[in-house]
């Protein structure tokens, strides 16, 4: 039942609502937000990577993972193989974790956007 409530959710592409507010007000997101506040992607890109490799496992990867699907979702970046791929990795790295089900739910509403429930 819970699997079935996850589809009828919100789409994650419409706004990112997973991303954890208190998790980036960490210092270590701070060059990355201040270069996405400057539109500068590239380098935001560059900084989320890096948080993402310096802490991995952890909810700094996750929520720095989160942030680059978000940028690759957007019209600025728009992406969706890299977003898929961002998620697909998610599901490798959070195995029984709320990122893995955020993952797999993105994952599945790409796959059958456009089709009816009965499909």
């Amino acid at each position: 039942m819970l699997f079935i409530n996850l589809l009828i959710l919100v789409p994650i592409h419409a706004e990112n609502i997973w991303i954890d507010e208190e998790v980036i007000k960490n210092h270590i997101f701070n060059k990355a937000m201040f270069y996405l506040d400057s539109c500068n992607y590239a380098l935001a890109l560059k900084e989320l990577q890096k948080i993402i490799d310096q802490y991995p496992g952890t909810d700094y990867a996750a929520n720095a993972q989160l942030s680059k699907i978000e940028l690759y979702d957007s019209l600025d970046c728009k992406d969706p193989q890299k977003a898929l791929l961002e998620y697909q990795s998610m599901l490798q790295h959070y195995p029984n974790t709320k990122y893995w089900l955020i993952a797999k739910k993105a994952i599945l509403y790409d796959q059958y956007k456009g089709q009816s429930f009965e499909a």
